[in-house]
């Protein structure tokens, strides 16, 4: 069920979350500024804070390091059946 335009949490993990394999570093905003603020030389003088929050699902205070924007979550998985 969608809920306010975004999926909740315990549907969307259970898909291809792009965030997950190409959002850089995921967790809190504190663990992904900690991330950012160890490896700062890898990032523009202009970005000023590392966390980004994502976007499409009610993710509650996860976030990520890349500012993803586009195909961030896939289609559910199909159940397949299991030989017996």
């Amino acid at each position: 069920m969608v809920i306010g335009g975004k999926l909740p949490l315990k549907q969307v993990i259970r898909r291809r979350v792009r965030y997950l394999i190409d959002g850089g570093v995921f967790g809190s905003a504190a663990f992904v500024e900690s991330v950012f603020t160890r490896h700062r030389e890898r990032f523009g003088l202009k970005r000023k804070i590392g966390a980004r929050r994502m976007r499409e699902a009610d993710w509650e205070d996860l976030c990520v390091l890349r500012d993803l924007k586009n195909d961030l979550i896939g289609e559910p998985p199909v159940p397949t059946e299991r030989p017996e």
